[in-house]
């Protein structure tokens, strides 16, 4: 009703059917009803053992995007191969979540130590890096879904919350310095 409300004017003036974006959404949202179906079905086991392929495919992916990616409301975030545009960001936030429960599972008591965290995180790095080079939002959602999966895992707390005051300190400390250093001509 929203989608139909908000889109219907532009719609009909572009298209000349005023249920146009309301019908390509209800397509796309059974399309993915369909995909959810059938992965579902899927046994755990094959993700686990694609977890590689598939993490290194969605990081190929959003390298793709900084060197052949279209500009969409303001920022190279998509890929268009043939009559399909997707952003492999969203790509990665699966393929991110697959693989770290491979990784995670293979060291059930080494997650204890903290050096076992950081070696995951320099193995998740690359990926969050390069979709922070164009989408730095959807980056510290990566961030946080693997930080948050190694705490789920993780039976010490406490360096987590070492960890998180570290950011919380980062933050501050970027935040002032940008405030810093940010032309006094730039209009706020």
């Amino acid at each position: 009703v929203m989608l139909y409300s908000v889109s219907s004017y532009e719609a009909q003036s572009t298209f000349g059917d005023a249920a146009h974006y309301l019908k390509r959404q209800a397509g796309m949202a059974l399309g993915g009803l369909v995909c959810m179906l059938v992965i579902s079905r899927i046994p755990y086991g094959i993700w686990k053992r694609f977890s590689t392929p598939i993490y290194l495919l969605a990081f190929l992916l959003c390298i793709a995007v900084i060197f052949v990616g279209d500009a969409g409301n303001g920022s190279q975030r998509w890929l268009e191969i043939g009559p399909i545009r997707f952003q492999p960001s969203e790509i990665a936030k699966i393929a991110v979540i697959i693989y770290m429960a491979a990784v995670l599972s293979k060291m059930p008591k080494q997650i204890r130590d903290f050096r076992t965290i950081v070696k995951i995180l320099i193995r998740v790095a690359p990926i969050i890096l390069v979709i922070a080079y164009s989408n730095l939002s959807t980056a510290i959602i990566v961030a946080g879904i693997c930080i948050l999966m190694m705490f789920v895992a993780s039976p010490k707390y406490a360096q987590f919350l070492g960890m998180g005051a570290a950011a919380a300190g980062f933050i501050a400390i970027y935040a002032h310095c940008h405030q810093l250093f940010e032309p006094r001509w730039v209009a706020k």
